[in-house]
């Protein structure tokens, strides 16, 4: 997937602003409310952040990113997916999902669990693991039902079924599933590979769930001809048969776990809760379980990394650019400045507004979140840091960030970011909210 991107200059949310006068309640007069991004679709300039005080489109130049002569080429290509993506799959289309519920002997089905309780859970209610993708994704991003099974029965214990593996299970279960195999093979190669369907397989342990990234590969038979099947397989369970509130939510429930197994499974994102002094804290999804079960929408990293978000990108200059931002939650607006002194790192901006959705009321607090990039720099991965009022200085990336620490409208004074070596690279100023809009300066 690549982007053309708009240049900030000119007219826009991102200004050259004066460096000298009032402070930051007085930068109201001199902030535009719109900027300018080229769309997926063509080369009309569309506004990014709404309309001008006029009321009509702001004019900027649009140039492709291969023009900027100081902008470095690697740099470039990670951030807009046109180069080799280290773990991120950016070329998923809507997969079906296939969801195959089970019980065990000792974890029977819970028969509140009914297959339009699962659709509604999964794929068509208001709080559902589709619409959180529906809304991270800005709409670009759909699970779609491909089938929802009758619950099945296992004739063994959870133990002796653990010991099976993933793709044993998973075999054992498509063999008595009724799922529509052949529909899903949209290039009809006989091969139907992840970006064609997602498995889902069903428990009722109430416990936590999991990922298998790595496709299981095996063959079923649908219409009477041989599929092989090579998914990634999600597992995670739906409440116990028999416990309090069972038929209350018993999905949604566990939707921050279940939304970190679909991270794995859907854009190949690895945990990062083993990594200590951890660069992310309880402001990642992919954290999970180390900071509790919290819902939270991804990173603007992994938004953008996913084809989910089209970012406005900025080469440092040396000049000072005034930015106001929406909430990301809910307005594809995030902000990538890329310094051309540091080609391997790269720095995001996002304002993240918890009381905006339903999905991100396990984020820590509000406020602008700051991420720093260091491309390739944790095996095949990028490396990412929340840069924040306690975390921002340090250029090894090994302070977790603990909130309350975000730039919100209690931040005076100034914040230099450096990179990797030490150089400083970012300068950030003059923070304040206005509503539900953060504004600030850069350098």
């Amino acid at each position: 997937m690549r982007f053309v991107f708009a240049a900030i200059i000119g007219a826009g949310c991102v200004s050259n602003a004066p460096q000298e006068g009032p402070a930051a309640a007085a930068l109201d007069d001199e902030l535009p409310t719109c900027a300018i991004r080229a769309s997926e679709a063509d080369d009309a300039a569309t506004p990014l952040w709404g309309e001008s005080e006029e009321g009509g489109d702001v004019d900027a130049p649009l140039l492709d990113f291969w023009a900027l002569d100081n902008a470095p080429a690697e740099v470039w290509a990670e951030v807009t997916g046109s180069g080799p993506l280290t773990g991120y799959d950016d070329g998923l289309t809507n997969p079906r999902v296939v969801v195959i519920p089970y019980g065990t002997t000792d974890f029977p089905v819970n028969p509140l669990v009914t297959s339009e309780v699962i659709r509604q859970e999964v794929f068509a209610g208001t709080r559902s693991l589709n619409g959180f993708f529906d809304e991270v994704s800005y709409g670009k991003f759909q699970l779609e039902e491909g089938y929802v099974d009758a619950p099945m029965f296992v004739d063994m214990n959870w133990q002796a079924w653990g010991a099976l593996g993933v793709n044993e299970q998973f075999r054992v279960l498509a063999s008595q599933s009724a799922a529509p195999w052949s529909t899903f093979d949209v290039d009809s190669d006989g091969l139907i590979e992840r970006n064609e369907a997602i498995v889902v397989l069903m428990d009722f342990t109430g416990g936590q769930g999991g990922a298998k990234r790595d496709p299981a590969s095996i063959t079923v038979k649908s219409n009477g001809k041989p599929y092989t099947v090579q998914v990634s397989t999600v597992y995670f369970p739906a409440k116990r048969n028999g416990v309090a509130n069972g038929g209350v939510d018993p999905i949604v429930s566990n939707l921050p776990a279940i939304t970190h197994e679909f991270g794995h499974a859907v854009l190949q994102l690895p945990d990062v809760y083993g990594l200590n002094p951890n660069p992310t804290g309880p402001y990642e999804p992919m954290n999970c379980c180390v900071y509790g079960q919290r819902l939270m929408h991804f990173t603007a990293v992994e938004k953008i990394k996913a084809g989910f978000s089209i970012p406005v990108v900025h080469v440092a200059d040396g000049t000072t650019q005034v930015v106001s931002l929406r909430p990301s939650e809910t307005n594809d607006e995030i902000l990538v400045w890329v310094h051309p002194k540091s080609p391997q790192e790269y720095w995001v901006f996002e304002n993240r507004q918890k009381s905006t959705s339903v999905y991100e009321r396990g984020f820590p607090e509000s406020g602008l979140a700051v991420w720093r990039v260091k491309i390739d720099d944790w095996g095949a991965y990028d490396r990412v840091q929340l840069l924040d009022r306690d975390t921002y200085a340090n250029p090894a990336m090994a302070v977790t960030p603990m909130a309350p620490s975000l730039f919100d409208a209690s931040t005076t004074g100034t914040y230099v970011f450096p990179d990797s070596s030490g150089e400083p690279r970012v300068t950030l100023s003059n923070v304040w909210m206005q509503g539900d809009r953060v504004q600030f300066k850069l350098q």
